[in-house]
């Protein structure tokens, strides 16, 4: 089975989940974090973002199974985002655009409260 390609993801040493696939890992994968904290020290935002690059354009393979595997050297941007309001909401979000098919691939939403804080 293919792995996601979330942000996290980007930096996996396979794209399979099971053993019976290897595929060749001929690629770089590059991105950016950045934190945001407040007066005491607690991290407040954080923005990340990244893509790969595939040194073979045939080591790409699409995430739909309509959509044909790629000639592009590219995947599909990754970002992901958390934001703690106030200790008590948190929100989660994470998105996949592909710039060669000009579409999202992949979103993700979570918008979450604890009762009694989250630390």
């Amino acid at each position: 089975t293919l792995l996601q390609t979330d942000y996290y993801g980007l930096f996996r040493s396979r794209k399979y989940s099971g053993i019976d696939k290897i595929a060749s890992a001929n690629q770089l994968s590059y991105g950016a974090s950045t934190r945001f904290f407040d007066d005491d020290y607690k991290e407040r935002l954080n923005v990340s973002f990244g893509q790969i690059y595939y040194f073979d354009k045939k080591t790409k393979i699409s995430n739909s199974p309509n959509i044909p595997d790629e000639t592009t050297n590219y995947s599909s941007w990754a970002v992901e985002a958390d934001f703690n309001y106030n200790d008590y909401l948190f929100y989660h979000g994470g998105v996949q655009y592909d710039i060669d098919l000009s579409s999202m691939q992949l979103a993700n939403s979570t918008l979450e409260y604890q009762f009694n804080g989250g630390f």
